[in-house]
């Protein structure tokens, strides 16, 4: 089929079958839990014959992996296309518990004390590498979870969770570009539905980031 399609891409017949093969091959590598070549075979499909069903097959198998990344990638890919999916929106609220849950083990909460009794355990120490990663992860989960609320028809809880990603802000210029994005999005959403407390409180959180994140809205 491929030989076939190198000299005729547009061939229907050949396109259609070798799409059945890939998919029927993922399917089968998936139940032998041969999770990795799966992902290779799912992900050679043509873009253009990338169902959601297809996109959350390879958010989960990322998830299996946990590589949480790469399984947000996939899961927006679905909500690129149909944004209020269930699966793909419980999927990524499944990776957030995840990723607090080892945030909380890492760097747990500190302890209350009257003032002036901090333990030296309890001062403030730097973040180690690992405490970097899940935070990094944890940031890009949080926005796409805002921008999912929003899309639900949950503005005050997508504001919420965009607050919570922001916790999470730290000093890289991929991530502030995320953070950006997130917000521009938030923004424009409130605005196209008239919710201009909201928009006004996105540009009081962004402006930190972006002086002139206001400006942009406007242009």
């Amino acid at each position: 089929m491929e030989q076939i399609l190198t000299n005729h891409p547009d061939h229907p017949q050949a396109t259609a079958a070798l799409f059945n093969m890939q998919l029927k091959r993922g399917n089968e590598l998936v139940q032998q839990k041969k999770y990795t070549v799966a992902i290779e075979v799912f992900d050679s499909i043509p873009e253009s014959k990338k169902s959601t069903n297809i996109h959350n097959m390879i958010g989960y198998l990322y998830t299996i992996k946990s590589d949480y990344l790469k399984a947000i990638t996939a899961y927006e890919a679905t909500l690129a296309k149909e944004p209020r999916n269930a699966i793909a929106y419980q999927n990524i609220r499944a990776i957030e518990s995840r990723l607090i849950a080892r945030l909380t083990k890492l760097a747990p909460p500190k302890e209350e004390t009257t003032e002036g009794e901090a333990t030296e355990a309890q001062e403030e120490k730097p973040d180690t590498p690992e405490i970097i990663a899940v935070r990094t992860k944890l940031l890009h989960t949080q926005c796409s979870l805002a921008i999912c609320l929003v899309n639900r028809g949950q503005p005050k809880n997508a504001l919420s969770k965009y607050e919570q990603a922001l916790k999470n802000k730290l000093d890289n210029p991929e991530l502030l570009k995320r953070l950006i994005d997130t917000g521009r999005k938030l923004a424009n959403t409130y605005q196209s539905r008239n919710d201009t407390q909201k928009r006004d409180k996105i540009i009081q959180l962004v402006e930190p980031l972006d002086s002139n994140f206001k400006q942009s809205l406007e242009e």
